[in-house]
């Protein structure tokens, strides 16, 4: 009894040096995702900040960019341990960075899924969304709304990861800890997915049915699949990065395939990836908020630089 309590207390407290497989040179892929991370993160909060008249929707890409600039920590913690060849951590440690690191992933899952119920509110109720957003109280309710989608993963995740339902493990492939794949944690992963692609395919099944049954002019149609395409772009992305790695999971799981480092390694780079890349959707798609980049920069893209203004 008394071997077993020690031999329990040593997987949980007994720090372990981890040796790394793969070449430090691979530091450079979650190093460089974590720099744009950091940058383009920061850059959409100074950008908020500076937004005069703030929309519903910003409330939305805020909590989006804070999610999505935890995750840097993680990433910069994949670099150091490829850089470096070794990783010396316990099992605490190694809970605690996948689950925050899964928290990170879930609360974008949950945040695109308000977004898109927000924007099929807006359009299929405009009269009663733009009266929602002149009460006072409104910017409020939608903040403690992006506060409930933003700690529900982190409560899950560390609720099972506290009572022992999920454990991690730290890869010596990947050179990061990641939840062992077993029912529970690919059940919980897969909620995750699931929900927030049903609601988000719901949300813009009803808005195409409006656009259809609807009497209304090109130029609605128009600003609808405008108001559409930012949301369509960061949502579809998002499930881009992240789906090939449930599906490696699943596979795993179920039919006990056995898969490359170097394709392990790939999604999971990918998955780091997405969360720099929100930056860049609006700065191409939605006009006020590339507006506010330029002023902020102090740039005005109608004086062409050849006027010498």
């Amino acid at each position: 009894m008394i071997e077993t309590n020690r031999t329990l207390a040593c997987e949980n407290g007994c720090w372990i040096r981890h040796k790394v497989q793969l070449s430090s040179m691979y530091a450079a892929i979650p190093m460089t995702i974590s720099i744009l991370i950091l940058i383009s993160n920061t850059l959409i909060l100074i950008t908020l900040a500076r937004v005069k008249k703030r929309r519903l929707q910003d409330l939305f890409l805020l909590g989006l960019s804070i999610g999505d600039l935890l995750t840097s920590i993680p990433v910069a913690s994949n670099a150091v341990c490829l850089l470096t060849g070794f990783a010396t951590l316990n099992q605490t440690v190694c809970d605690l960075w996948a689950t925050a690191l899964h928290s990170c992933v879930g609360t974008t899952f949950c945040i695109h899924s308000a977004i898109c119920i927000e924007k099929c509110y807006s359009i299929v109720k405009p009269v009663e969304h733009r009266a929602f957003e002149a009460v006072p109280d409104s910017t409020r309710k939608v903040t403690c709304g992006v506060f409930v989608a933003f700690l529900l993963p982190w409560t899950v995740f560390f609720t099972l990861s506290f009572a022992g339902e999920i454990r991690a493990e730290f890869s010596t492939t990947l050179a990061f800890c990641h939840f062992m794949v077993d029912f529970t944690a690919t059940s919980v992963i897969g909620c995750l997915i699931g929900v927030p692609l049903v609601i988000e395919l719901v949300t813009h099944a009803v808005i195409l049915h409006r656009v259809k049954t609807r009497i209304l002019s090109s130029q609605q149609r128009k600003k609808i699949f405008k108001a559409m395409k930012t949301v369509v772009l960061t949502v579809g992305i998002f499930y881009v990065c992240n789906v090939p790695s449930f599906i490696l999971s699943f596979c795993e799981m179920i039919m006990k395939t056995e898969f490359s480092d170097m394709a392990l390694f790939a999604v999971t780079q990918v998955i780091m990836a997405n969360s720099f890349m929100n930056y860049f959707i609006y700065f191409s798609s939605v006009p006020r908020f590339r507006d506010a980049v330029y002023t902020m920069f102090r740039f005005d893209p109608r004086v062409h630089p050849e006027n010498g203004s």
